[in-house]
């Protein structure tokens, strides 16, 4: 008899057993060989190297205008009072 066929003249049990350890067997396997490959890919990535080649925008010479809030805000701040008195008056 082969080894296929004495594993299916074995009870369901011993069965399920076997099947349950080669699945942790291979899961660790394949485990193992996803995190040697992620470690020989994460040394490859120089991270100096596209910091060189990528030129990221500078913001010398830009002028921003400058923003006036508090004139903005007392002018909201009448408007509302405007119209809380046209609600309350009506």
């Amino acid at each position: 008899m082969n080894i296929l066929e004495k594993v299916r003249a074995l009870p369901e049990r011993k069965r399920k057993i076997i099947f349950w350890v080669l699945l942790i067997i291979f899961s660790i396997l394949l485990l193992f060989f996803w995190v040697k490959r992620v470690k020989k890919k994460s040394e490859q990535f120089k991270i100096k190297e596209i910091e060189r080649e990528i030129s990221l925008p500078s913001f010398e010479g830009i002028e921003f205008p400058e923003i006036e809030i508090e004139e903005d805000l007392k002018k909201l701040e009448e408007l509302i009072e405007e119209e809380k008195q046209k609600n309350g008056e009506e």
